[in-house]
């Protein structure tokens, strides 16, 4: 005879919680403050939210400006 597996609901607070907490340990990373090298790429991107996720991603390699100021 088959088991049927029963699975407990999941309350909307310990979701809401759950990713709270996510986002406070993310906002905790390490890096943030990375100064460019003075032999960094240059980069420059349409706006300030991809000239931030250029620099996040190539950290003290690349040195990334935007064309439309924040």
């Amino acid at each position: 005879m088959r088991q049927l597996v029963r699975f407990s609901r999941i309350s909307p607070l310990r979701v809401v919680l759950v990713a709270v907490l996510a986002v406070a340990i993310a906002a905790c990373g390490i890096g943030g403050g990375s100064t460019p090298r003075a032999d960094a790429l240059k980069v420059v991107t349409t706006t300030t939210v991809f000239a931030d996720i250029v620099q996040n991603v190539g950290g003290s390699r690349v040195a990334a400006t935007s064309i439309i100021p924040s």
